[in-house]
C-alpha cells in the first residue's frame, strides 16, 4: 500500500526542512512516502503519523533522506524508534484483547 501525502503534510515537512520553493515538491513527496514506508517497516505496519512521536520521526527521517544520510538515521534515532516500537506493540495488544472479549 502506497502512503498518500496530503498537502498539509507536504507543507509541514517543507517547513521543517526550511524549503520555501515549490520546484522540489514531487521529490519531497517521494521522500515522505519513502520515510513512511521505512518507518512502518521497522516499527509497525499500523503506524500512523498523526501523533507527535510518529510525526517527529517522520520529519527527522525526511531530513536524513534529503541530506543523503539515511544510512545513519536508524543508529542515531535508535532510542526513539525502540520507544515507538513498544508503544505500537502495546496498542496492538490492547486492540487484540478488546477484540477477543
Amino acid at each position: 500500500m502506497k502512503n498518500e501525502v496530503s498537502e498539509a503534510l507536504l507543507d509541514e515537512v517543507k517547513e521543517y526542512l526550511q524549503v520555501t520553493w515549490h520546484d522540489e515538491d514531487s521529490r519531497i513527496r517521494r521522500d515522505i512516502q519513502r520515510a513512511m514506508t521505512n518507518l512502518q517497516t521497522i516499527i509497525s505496519p499500523a503506524l500512523t503519523f498523526a501523533d507527535d512521536d510518529g510525526k517527529q520521526l517522520l520529519l527527522d527521517c525526511c531530513r536524513y533522506i534529503r541530506n543523503n544520510s539515511y544510512e545513519y538515521f536508524q543508529q542515531n534515532f535508535l532510542e526513539e524508534i525502540q520507544s515507538l516500537q513498544w508503544k505500537e506493540a502495546i496498542k496492538e495488544r490492547v486492540n487484540d484483547a478488546k477484540s477477543n472479549t
